[in-house]
């Protein structure tokens, strides 16, 4: 049983709030995303995801795990630890590559079925902020990516 789908919500909690923080960390996002590596997203979209159906085009793109779950699948129900998993994802906006991995993993799709039942004011902002970050447009200062250390970028200079 994958952790972030336990009976105790205490559990759940711990491991939610873990996910969250690892995506502070910005250089290991390629890691964190990658299927062959850390493979993080299908964990933190799991819990996000209720019994609805996709078009098949949009779920061939969305990781495996989360793909054809089925009617009785639940949505993670306490509010706070829907609000941690999206925090993560907007964490996981944060990089131009974090960005490029939810767009061609249709998380929008997750987040949209999500946003259409969401009662707690929380989830509903994160919510959208994060579809505007996965939906919007890139610039070209949106593209490059930020120096992960300051002291790093000024020593450069």
């Amino acid at each position: 049983m994958v952790f972030s789908e336990y009976p105790e919500v205490i559990r759940r909690g711990g491991v939610d709030s873990t996910m969250k923080n690892v995506c502070f960390a910005k250089d290991k996002h390629k890691e964190i995303l990658d299927p062959n590596e850390t493979n993080m997203l299908p964990y933190i979209l799991l819990p996000l995801c209720g019994p609805e159906e996709f078009e098949m085009e949009d779920m061939e793109s969305m990781p495996e795990e989360i793909q054809l779950l089925g009617e009785d699948k639940k949505r993670e129900y306490d509010p706070k630890l829907r609000s941690i998993l999206l925090e993560a994802i907007n964490l996981l906006c944060t990089t131009y590559y974090g960005r490029e991995v939810l767009r061609a993993k249709n998380v929008y799709y997750v987040i949209r079925e999500m946003h259409k039942v969401e009662t707690d004011d929380t989830c509903i902002e994160l919510s959208e902020r994060a579809v505007q970050l996965i939906q919007g447009e890139e610039s070209s200062n949106t593209k490059d990516e930020q120096p992960e250390n300051d002291v790093d970028a000024f020593e450069e200079i």
